[in-house]
């Protein structure tokens, strides 16, 4: 008998229904490996490094039971694989291995947890993959646990890990079993997880150096050493008022005229010009790991090349007592019969005739490391005064001491630093007396300073 249409439609009805249920059957087949099986929910894996080749990895794995799931957990089993896909092939990712891998922070943490294996070159659990070179990790509970399904969160860790080699994602395969033997698989589900290459930041500071010498107004800064250190001083010698300084006009012959004159020693002040108002400074700032000096010398290279005080061209034929008549003013060591570069007083007798350096203060302009003045024999951190400290003794060991110092012929050192140095600063004076014998003229020496940084 022919069908009529009605019947024919529900035919087709009734093997659709049945097709939709077949599948729906086999689909925890897919998900979880086993028709049984339920899938893991909140599943996450994460690394403690995600270089590509990375040792001595931490990988943490979590997982909550889910609704419905076994309430017995005795072992679990995660593979590595190069895919999600449960119960399909699982290779590792090339590069992954294990070495001296221990298991930590496990939950459930009672019931003894051990780590029953972290192998490469491993057959998974049936359920979770086939093959014979996955990356196996197999926790089991001496004990198993109870866990309560939809709310109890599994997590642990294995330590000792090689990250793979190439960069890209990888897969971790979880099984559950509510046995400790990996045998009664429960629940399952499938992670992801990748590792790349490294991003390099890179950033250069070169070595650096800053360093000026220039003439302070009294007027900006007053010339007292105690002044000049509490000062706020500008960076790079930004007060400098030039870098010419006049030690003013001698009175007579027992007068030492000392930087600035025209405050200092106010009978030496030279009216027809401000630059007897200045003292000499410098400052230096730098990056050098190992510290900087500052030192100076003499420049001989142009007008004046006695290398002290003299007239413009003169060629002087000595610095001792006995050349007290010519056109040098002589170094107050050498006047005295003291060593180049060594301390002496200035003697204010009229008979000698003296030209020196000073450097009585340090402004460490708020920096937490500090130049360090020289106040020995050879230095030149002392007062800057003619009298009124302690006398001057040619061991210089006190910074109270009224000494001064000149080398004429060569180079020496001014202040130290052991350490990098920001914007500090180094005052500089100057002192000249004159004998009765001293001829008349205008006298200059030019300074050559310099800063030597160890990187």
């Amino acid at each position: 008998m022919k069908k009529t249409f009605y019947q024919t439609l529900r035919g087709r009805i009734a093997v659709a229904t049945s097709a939709v249920l077949a599948g729906s059957a086999l689909l925890p087949m897919f998900l979880g490996g086993s028709a049984s099986a339920l899938v893991l929910t909140n599943r996450s894996l994460s690394l403690d490094k995600n270089t590509a080749s990375t040792t001595g990895v931490t990988y943490s794995f979590s997982a909550k039971v889910p609704t419905g799931g076994s309430t017995t957990l005795g072992s679990i089993e995660v593979d590595l694989c190069d895919s999600p896909f449960l119960g399909t092939a699982c290779a590792a990712p090339t590069g992954l291995a294990f070495s001296g891998s221990t298991l930590a922070n496990p939950n459930p943490s009672a019931g003894t947890p051990t780590l029953g294996g972290a192998a490469t070159g491993s057959t998974p659990n049936a359920n979770l993959g086939t093959g014979s070179t996955a990356a196996r990790i197999r926790v089991s509970w001496a004990t198993p646990q109870t866990v309560t399904a939809g709310t109890t969160v599994v997590s642990f860790d294995i330590t000792g890990v090689t990250n793979p080699s190439s960069s890209g994602t990888f897969y971790a395969r979880i099984g559950f079993f509510s046995d400790n033997a990996y045998t009664t698989f429960t629940d399952s589900g499938a992670m992801a997880q990748s590792v790349q290459a490294t991003q390099n930041v890179s950033f250069k500071i070169q070595e650096t150096l800053a360093f000026c010498v220039g003439a302070m107004a009294n007027g900006t800064v007053a010339y007292t050493p105690a002044t000049f250190a509490a000062a706020s001083l500008t960076n790079d010698c930004g007060q400098t008022a030039g870098t010419n300084i006049a030690l003013g006009i001698a009175p007579d012959s027992t007068t030492a005229c000392i930087t600035p004159a025209s405050a200092h020693t106010a009978t030496c002040a030279d009216g027809s010009t401000s630059n007897d108002d200045n003292y000499g400074y410098a400052m230096l700032s730098t990056n050098a790991s190992f510290g900087a000096t500052i030192g100076y010398r003499a420049d001989t290279s142009g007008s004046y090349t006695q290398g002290t005080l003299s007239t413009a061209g003169q060629s002087c034929g000595g610095f001792a007592a006995a050349n007290r008549d010519d056109y040098c003013i002589n170094p107050v060591n050498l006047d005295q019969s003291v060593s180049n570069g060594t301390v002496a007083a200035l003697v204010t007798t009229s008979s000698n005739e003296e030209f020196g350096m000073a450097t009585p203060a340090v402004n460490q302009n708020n920096a937490t490391t500090a130049l360090a003045l020289d106040s020995t024999s050879t230095g030149y951190g002392f007062t800057g005064n003619a009298t009124g400290g302690t006398s001057c003794s040619t061991t210089g060991t006190s910074s109270a001491m009224d000494c001064w110092n000149w080398n004429r012929t060569g180079s020496d050192t001014l202040a130290t630093a052991t350490g990098p140095v920001d914007n500090e600063g180094l005052q500089i004076f100057f002192a000249s007396k004159a004998s009765i014998t001293s001829p008349s003229g205008q006298y200059a020496v030019n300074v050559d300073y310099f800063s030597v940084p160890t990187y």
